[in-house]
């Protein structure tokens, strides 16, 4: 099946007469959070890819339907707090790679502490299990402890997906940090 279409949408442009309805609706769905969502208010598209001739040739490059049904477009991870849809620093990464950057909100003092009586409490969340990491003098100790357990947890999920994501993907994980100010 084909979309037809040609015109503007939400600044994007439609330079082609016919597109998948999958590249469609992620192209559309790009452009809808970077300029409709007030999440996504500092983002942007990449004057390449308000072309979906453009995205759609990224796309056909690097989408694997094979095993990539269901994975998601991801903007930060290949460089962390890019707010910027573009070829050099969008991937396709599995759900559970996804999840793991998530900005869930962090609490009072910093992600994943919390003040519990006179501690402070560190715990992570893999999956749907919390695993509590210990109570702690301060803040920036328990803090240490979330950060070393989930940097070792970012490489686990690498290692588990090595096979399939973008090498760039897999260096990504391996060298990523988690900061005090996530």
């Amino acid at each position: 099946m084909s979309i037809k279409s040609t015109g503007n949408r939400y600044g994007g442009i439609i330079d082609v007469e016919k597109t998948t309805p999958i590249i469609y609706d992620l192209w559309m769905n790009i452009l809808q959070r970077c300029y409709r969502h007030k999440n996504y208010k500092n983002c942007i598209v990449s004057i390449d890819w308000l072309r979906i001739s453009n995205f759609s040739r990224w796309f056909e490059e690097n989408y694997k339907p094979e095993y990539m049904e269901g994975w998601h477009l991801d903007k930060d991870i290949l460089a962390k707090g890019n707010t910027v849809y573009d070829s050099k620093f969008c991937c396709f990464v599995p759900q559970e790679i996804n999840k793991i950057f998530g900005n869930k909100k962090k609490s009072k003092y910093f992600k994943g502490v919390v003040k519990v009586n006179k501690k402070y409490r560190a715990t992570i969340n893999i999956g749907y299990t919390q695993t509590h990491l210990g109570y702690f003098k301060t803040p920036e100790e328990a803090f240490q402890a979330y950060k070393k357990a989930k940097e070792k947890h970012i490489k686990e999920v690498a290692d588990k997906w090595k096979d399939k994501i973008d090498d760039r993907v897999y260096k990504a994980m391996y060298n990523w940090e988690v900061e005090i100010t996530d």
